[in-house]
């Protein structure tokens, strides 16, 4: 037998739900850093350029979900010396490392769906992200804050999947 999901509808509202559900409001980053969802997943008809202000992360998806997430941390009006600015990096890195991997987790058990997440591609200020298709199954956009022992900072998170790969049962 074959789970297959008949109509793009259905097959974008499955994913919906299943991403909706599997969100978690609060992640304890190690106690040095809290992630709090600020804007709820909605669908993205449009993925927004990367500001100079912004740093980010790409992670590629596979498996039965593939595609890309691209993370991003707004830092303007915000002054981070260059002797703490790895430590900030690594700190959102590692964040948005365990919101997908939670995120990812929860997925699977309220979908069975198979995802596996590569590790980031890192974006500098004056770099852009690319390799966004427009005809992509589903586009989700969300926000989150990171909350560290200095300041918070605005983060928005695209998630960006093809087409659910089949799979027998």
């Amino acid at each position: 037998m074959h789970l297959q999901v008949v109509s793009r509808k259905t097959r974008e509202y499955f994913l919906m739900e299943g991403f909706q559900k599997s969100l978690n409001p609060e992640i304890n980053i190690y106690n040095q850093a809290q992630l709090e969802l600020e804007r709820p997943m909605i669908k993205a008809s449009r993925i927004h350029k990367k500001t100079n202000n912004e740093i980010g992360a790409v992670f590629q998806l596979d498996g039965e979900l593939k595609g890309q997430v691209i993370c991003l941390v707004d830092l303007y009006d915000k002054s981070i010396n260059s002797g703490k600015y790895p430590y900030f990096q690594s700190l959102f890195i590692e964040s948005m490392n365990i919101f997908l991997g939670q995120l990812l987790t929860n997925l699977e058990n309220e979908t069975d769906i198979m995802t596996v997440l590569s590790a980031p591609k890192i974006i500098g200020r004056t770099d852009q992200f690319h390799n966004i298709k427009n005809d992509q199954d589903l586009r989700l956009s969300l926000g989150y804050r990171l909350i560290t022992n200095e300041d918070s900072y605005n983060c928005r998170i695209y998630i960006l999947a093809d087409k659910i790969g089949t799979r027998e049962i």
